[in-house]
């Protein structure tokens, strides 16, 4: 009895203990579930509060292109009204197609007049400004709705007189302009622009006309002075001062073409750009007589802004319509004829410490002790490009350069100033040598020459574009030396080549290259029949040596384990080199003597300016595996080590006499296979002629779709 009681009671109390387990469980389920009920509503009330429907579709339209934009916006009301400000970031009124859509409509007008504040990077000429002008004053014409803010201009030209204005407000002259009396005043309604970051204006369209119909004056045209649409030109720089004056956030201004038509111009023009405290790039493209040059020179070196990090200044003469722009320097400051009591304009409080880069390019000297204390005042200066003056002529510019510029690092322009500047550098100090102009006279030679004695541990890149020709032996010299190189392109084809026998003599040291872009001439050694009959073998197109030439080329390129960029053009008189089957091709002899010929040209040194058609030409053995058994020869093998190699370009097509019968499905899966950050390799030419080709290389185009195949431009 004790026993039964004893394990009812037991098993009583077990019962129970599992019923209270039971019911802790449920009850922290409970708990939990209402605590991820609780903290689920309060993550989903700011995300539905800040995922509206407005803001979701402005951020995921942020990462379309301009097009897919376009088309969403015009899909309905909702859309376009959300996302009309994303349309106009940026304006490019050089399009013909963008003027016919923006402003030729009057939707497209009103369109342009509401949201003309949300532009920040503006390109035009001086036809699209001043039918931009005239159709947003006729806009708020139309609508009886002037800006708030009435602009000025001013006609310099016109004679003293009334003249008639189109706004009812008194003309009041913004606080840029000095404290002169100017002649007419005019007073028009303009649009509000004024928060521009990136300024591109071009004094002519690029057709060279005018393509806009008649009407691109404003309906009141006679309201205006007849001496103020005398000219486009001064309108457009009247219009383009107004421009600058009130869009001082501007960090990028570029101007081309531009000429000062007078003294008040000019000087309204370089107050507007010294206003631009947040500039930081100004390439100006100017078109002037040599009296003004110097004038227009000195105030733009006096009042540039602090701010600035890069200059380009080009200068070309013209002779066209007297200046009377006659500025001179004095003990007490800038002045202007006829007013002699004080600066004209405000001299920079510093130096300018933020400028690194200077490229200077006139046609004719200009005066040098000005460009010296302009460089005097750049002490961050790290690349300058000096005008191509004669070496005699530069003596104060290089002092400036070596006295105050001790950052300088690159040198443009393989010109007479250049090589007085090189010459003075210490040594090692030179990472880059470069020209984006034509190179003149005979100094390219000894400037590479004094980078490979002088600047052989520090040059990092040398990029010749127009250049005049380079021997074989500078070449040479650079490769073996230059132990930091990593850029070396020559990409003036029709003047420079080098041999293929001062390519493989010495040993390269440059084996740091990342990007190779050289023209290789390629000559035959070729002997007459006499010499052959002496020596008793068959007259051969391409000599052992020259075999041996190619192979000892190709293994070097083989050796640069860090190349990315690989181009390289043929420079030949003979074009295929091997037939269809790839064997060699016979080529008759030149001349009867028992002579060989190996040169076409008396002196290395001397110019090669003959253009031959190379199009149907690639390296001999280049993009072959060879074959054994058909004696053919290949050495694409000796390429494998460019595991980093991202482009080929060239003369490396497969559609070639030679190369569509030697290039393979094996040659593609090995390149595949051994180059595997390949992007783009040129294998068939632009201009798409593909009828020839194999069926292997249809299927790399098919296979291996992120790679292009085609060339870029053709070649020649």
């Amino acid at each position: 009895m004790d026993l039964t009681s004893t394990a009812t009671s037991t098993s009583g109390r077990a019962m129970q203990r599992k019923r209270t387990r039971t019911d802790n469980t449920e009850m922290q389920a409970y708990t939990s579930i209402a605590e991820m009920t609780e903290t689920t509503r309060m993550t989903e009330m700011p995300s539905t509060q800040f995922f509206a429907m407005a803001e979701l579709v402005e951020i995921l339209a942020k990462s379309l292109d301009a097009s897919s934009l376009i088309n969403v916006a015009m899909t309905n009301r909702f859309l376009f009204e959300i996302l009309e400000h994303l349309l106009w970031p940026e304006l490019d009124l050089c399009d013909p197609n963008e003027i016919q859509r923006r402003l030729h409509s009057p939707k497209g007008r009103e369109a342009l007049y509401r949201s003309i504040g949300t532009v920040r990077h503006l390109k035009l000429h001086v036809s699209a400004l001043h039918y931009l002008v005239d159709s947003m004053a006729r806009y708020s014409d139309e609508n009886h709705n002037r800006p708030t803010t009435i602009e000025s201009n001013f006609d310099p030209t016109s004679p003293k007189g009334k003249t008639k204005t189109l706004a009812t407000l008194p003309w009041r002259g913004p606080d840029w302009l000095p404290e002169l009396p100017l002649v007419n005043p005019l007073t028009v309604a303009l649009p509000p622009i004024t928060d521009l970051c990136s300024l591109d204006f071009e004094m002519f369209d690029s057709q060279g006309q005018n393509i806009f119909p008649a009407a691109t004056a404003y309906t009141h045209q006679e309201d205006f002075s007849e001496t103020y649409y005398r000219s486009l030109e001064i309108r457009g720089e009247l219009e383009l001062t107004w421009l600058l004056s009130h869009n001082t956030a501007l960090t990028r201004v570029q101007l081309n073409n531009y000429a000062f038509s007078s003294i008040d111009v000019s000087l309204h023009f370089v107050r507007a750009i010294a206003r631009l405290t947040s500039l930081q790039d100004l390439d100006l493209n100017l078109r002037l007589c040599e009296m003004s040059l110097h004038s227009i020179l000195r105030i733009l070196y006096c009042n540039l802004p602090a701010s600035l990090e890069t200059l380009r200044l080009r200068c070309r003469y013209y002779t066209g319509r007297k200046s009377d722009m006659v500025i001179w320097q004095s003990d007490e400051g800038l002045f202007a004829p006829g007013d002699e009591t004080g600066p004209i304009v405000h001299r920079r409080g510093g130096p300018l410490k933020y400028l690194k880069s200077i490229r200077i390019v006139f046609d004719h000297k200009t005066n040098e002790w000005l460009l010296g204390e302009f460089v005097r005042s750049c002490p961050a200066l790290e690349a300058i490009s000096p005008p191509l003056w004669p070496g005699e002529n530069c003596h104060l510019l290089t002092e400036a350069v070596v006295d105050r510029c001790p950052r300088l690092r690159e040198l443009d322009n393989c010109g007479h100033g250049s090589a007085d500047i090189l010459k003075a550098l210490p040594d090692d100090s030179l990472d880059v040598l470069s020209n984006h102009s034509f190179a003149a006279g005979d100094k390219v030679n000894p400037i590479l020459e004094m980078v490979a004695m002088q600047h052989c541990r520090s040059i990092r890149k040398i990029r010749l574009v127009q250049c005049q020709h380079i021997d074989g032996k500078t070449v040479r010299s650079i490769l073996m030396n230059c132990r930091s190189l990593e850029h070396f392109s020559v990409q003036d084809k029709d003047r420079s080549s080098i041999r293929l026998k001062d390519l493989v003599e010495g040993e390269w040291n440059a084996v740091r290259l990342k990007v190779l872009d050289i023209t290789v001439e390629l000559r035959q050694q070729r002997y007459t029949a006499a010499y052959l009959r002496k020596q008793g073998q068959a007259m051969p197109a391409v000599t052992e040596g020259t075999w041996e030439r190619l192979k000892k080329f190709y293994r070097r390129l083989g050796a640069l384990k860090d190349i990315e960029v690989l181009n390289l053009r043929i420079k030949s008189k003979e074009l295929q080199w091997l037939d269809e089957s790839g064997q060699v091709r016979p080529a008759p002899p030149s001349n009867s003597s028992g002579k060989e010929i190996d040169d076409d040209w008396n002196s290395d040194s001397e110019p090669r300016t003959e253009n031959h058609n190379s199009a149907d030409a690639t390296f001999p053995g280049f993009l072959s595996l060879g074959d054994k058994r058909a004696g053919r020869r290949g050495y694409l093998k000796l390429l494998a080590g460019l595991t980093n190699l991202r482009e080929l370009r060239g003369h490396v097509q497969a559609t070639t006499s030679e190369t569509r019968w030697t290039v393979g499905r094996r040659e593609m899966v090995w390149m595949v296979k051994n180059w595997p950050s390949l992007e783009v390799i040129e294998l068939f030419p632009a201009d798409g002629e593909m009828g020839k080709c194999r069926q292997h290389l249809d299927w790399f185009e098919q296979e291996h779709k992120n790679i292009c195949v085609k060339q870029a431009t053709p070649l020649v």
